[in-house]
């Protein structure tokens, strides 16, 4: 079992308290071999891994690594994953999550059960000592994108693919900046969108753990969140397949 969280959007001190705060304690009792932060700005993107537990008071320690031109503006979003392996040793950490092919980030809570036989299928588009399953998800999202052109607009027709191919439990955040994706299916994942003025400013917090004033995502759609307009939508919808889901 691992965790994902974040918060993104109109992303100022109270969300990052809140993000190295309570979201991040609820969820390191989730996973507790790694964990991965990632840290989005205008001008790109900052990816942090370690292993074991990460302490709160610390966490200011990622922010030196964002550079200096950067800070001129507030994050996009702050997102973090920790782990509980199933396949690839953390000790490695190109085996941690949050895992990136070209402009796409992802990381993923869950088990993905044909993930071998989709390896497979993805060869020689997809090669990589990475053995992670979660990475044969994000795999997949990229190779149907590059099939739509990589077309913005057509990520989550991507995401939707990648899903229906898949089998097993999972609950993802999916990052291209500036958007934000969010879908599941079996594994827990709960939102909250906080609007703050009439001109739409606001942002989107998410936790594997339950939220105070949070809902959770239904299984099968996917979620999409634009941080720079800050506009919530449900953008995709799909089938899926899971041994752990009761009919």
């Amino acid at each position: 079992m691992c965790g994902i969280f974040g918060v993104a959007g109109d992303v100022d001190k109270k969300e990052v308290d809140l993000f190295f705060g309570e979201l991040l304690d609820a969820n390191q009792e989730r996973g507790q071999s790694a964990y991965g932060i990632t840290l989005a700005y205008q001008r790109g993107t900052v990816v942090k891994k370690g292993r074991g537990i990460l302490d709160k008071n610390q966490a200011s320690i990622y922010y030196r690594e964002v550079p200096d031109s950067w800070r001129t503006f507030l994050p996009r979003a702050l997102l973090g994953h920790t782990r509980a392996p199933t396949e690839g040793a953390p000790i490695d950490y190109d085996n941690n999550h949050p895992f990136q092919i070209n402009s796409l980030y992802l990381a993923h809570n869950g088990i993905l059960i044909n993930h071998k036989e989709v390896r497979q299928s993805l060869l020689p588009f997809l090669r990589s000592s990475i053995v992670t399953d979660s990475y044969v998800l994000l795999g997949t999202i990229w190779k149907e994108y590059r099939a739509y052109g990589e077309i913005p607009s057509r990520l989550s027709d991507a995401i939707v693919a990648a899903c229906e191919t898949i089998k097993g439990s999972f609950a993802c955040w999916l990052w291209r900046n500036p958007d934000l994706y969010l879908f599941r299916c079996i594994s827990s994942l709960y939102y909250r969108h906080d609007k703050y003025l009439p001109d739409g400013t606001s942002a989107l917090v998410f936790s594997s753990e339950r939220l105070p004033g949070g809902i959770e995502l239904p299984e099968g759609i996917v979620l999409h969140f634009n941080t720079v307009w800050g506009y919530l939508e449900r953008s995709g919808k799909f089938s899926y397949y899971s041994p752990y889901h009761l009919k």
